[in-house]
Formats: structure tokens, C-alpha cells, sequence
């Protein structure tokens, strides 16, 4: 029978799947090195094609739409791994929020007159591969709960930078919907950001040191 956390890390698995194709920015045939070990396309054809920050703008909130969707999932699992009442709640709560967020993120999409798409990210999908990582290793260990919140706040730095970016750029392209609706939510990454850190430092960093080693 699947333990408990083996049944979390392969829900984990599911929502960062691996081998999805190549990295975000490289290309195809005839293209060069960048300094970043990545690809692009040569020069002639780069100029002619080069974006703006409204497509930077719209990449990004496309990532965000997708990340927040499986983060849905992903707090799903962490909380069934976690060993503390509080921490499971806590997990509990942001998924809600992050159903909130997915909601609107589609009302920033309509606002700006697109089809609200997702864009995956392979820095999510890294994070997310992690906390399936983290959660076969400290199995049945009291350090569980201390490395769930670690893989956690992890996810919610990445999302506090990315929509503070998007906020940012609502402001410059003058989408004052789209930004208002951006800093609500990064408002809210910050403070469940901020509640992992107290249940941290309040309870679980020293239950995580008085376990026997």
C-alpha cells in the first residue's frame, strides 16, 4: 500500500512534470549561443521579430496564471504532508487564496482584452520537484514540517518577485486595473509568505531541533 507521503510526492510529481519540452527562450535549428547557455536567433531574424514590454508583460502574466494554478494542487499535497495543525492550515488557506488568484489573474486577462492562457515555468517546475524532493526525504522526521515551509516560501519569493514585476509594468503601460488587481495579490503572497515565517520561528524551527539526532 502507498504511504501517505509517497501518495503527496507523486501528486507533487504531477503537477511538475518534467521533459516538457525545451527551455523557455531557446530555438531551433540555426541558432547560436548566449552567454546564458541558452539560444536565440541570429541577429537578422531577432531584430525583425524583437518583443516589447507589452509581450514581456503578457509572458509573465501568462506564467503567473499557470504557476498559480498548480500551486492549487501542489498546497493540496503540502498540507497533507505536514505534521503541524497550524502549518496544514495554514496551507489549507492560501490554497483558497490561490484559487482567488487564479480567478483574477483570468479578470486582468479580460480586462486587457485577451484569452486568459497559461505559459509553465521551469523555475516553478524545479521548486515544485523540490518539495516532492523534500518531502520523500524527512518522512515521518519532526525537520518535515521546517522543510515543507522552507520549499514553500521558496514558491512565494518567486511569485512576490514575478508579480512585482507585473505591477511594475501594469503601471508603465497604464493598465491601472491590471495593476491594482496585481498588488492585491502580491499583497497576499507577502503575508502568507509572512505567516510561514512566524509558524517557523515561533514553533517549527525548534521542534525541528529538539528531535533526537
Amino acid at each position: 500500500m502507498m504511504t501517505i507521503t509517497a501518495a503527496v510526492a507523486t501528486s507533487l510529481h504531477n503537477v511538475c512534470p518534467l521533459n516538457r519540452g525545451p527551455p523557455r527562450g531557446a530555438c531551433g535549428q540555426g541558432s547560436r549561443p548566449s552567454v546564458f547557455g541558452l539560444e536565440h536567433p541570429e541577429s537578422s531574424n531577432f531584430f525583425l521579430s524583437m518583443k516589447i514590454l507589452n509581450d514581456l508583460f503578457l509572458d509573465e502574466l501568462a506564467v503567473m496564471y499557470d504557476t498559480e494554478q498548480r500551486l492549487i494542487r501542489a498546497l493540496a499535497s503540502l498540507a497533507e504532508a505536514a505534521s503541524s495543525p497550524d502549518l496544514r492550515e495554514a496551507f489549507q488557506s492560501h490554497q483558497e487564496e490561490t484559487r482567488g488568484h487564479v480567478k483574477r489573474l483570468g479578470e486582468v486577462f479580460m480586462d486587457l482584452k485577451q484569452e486568459p492562457r497559461g505559459r509553465p515555468s521551469e523555475a516553478v517546475t524545479g521548486l515544485l520537484k523540490e518539495a516532492q524532493e523534500l518531502t520523500f526525504d524527512y518522512e515521518g522526521s519532526l525537520t518535515i514540517d521546517a522543510a515543507l515551509i522552507a520549499a514553500a516560501q521558496k514558491v512565494e519569493h518567486y511569485e512576490i518577485a514575478t508579480y512585482g514585476c507585473l505591477h511594475a509594468w501594469a503601471l508603465l503601460l497604464k493598465e491601472e486595473t491590471a495593476a491594482r488587481i496585481l498588488h492585491q495579490i502580491m499583497d497576499e503572497e507577502k503575508s502568507a509568505n509572512e505567516t510561514l515565517s512566524q509558524l517557523a520561528l515561533t514553533m517549527i524551527n525548534e521542534d525541528a531541533l529538539s528531535e533526537d539526532p
